[in-house]
């Protein structure tokens, strides 16, 4: 099963990477992007290019879960 997580603050990072971690400890693949406030929290965040809404269309269509992560 393959996951895409969406995280838009630093806050929302840390609970994307921890998410990601318990969704790869029950054997899912998983792909964390991060926006801005984001980068540097963990070398597993990806960064959102070329826009969220591309990177989105993508992920809808290849994917069994996405998670946004908005304010937290």
């Amino acid at each position: 099963m393959k996951a895409v997580v969406f995280a838009f603050t630093r806050r929302g990072g840390f609970l994307g990477v921890q998410l990601q971690s318990y969704l790869e400890s029950l054997r899912w693949q998983t792909t964390l992007y991060g926006g801005a406030k984001c980068r540097g929290l963990d070398p597993t965040i990806c960064e959102i290019q070329p826009s969220l809404r591309q990177v989105v269309k993508k992920a809808f269509f290849e994917s069994d879960m996405l998670v946004f992560i908005g304010a937290c």
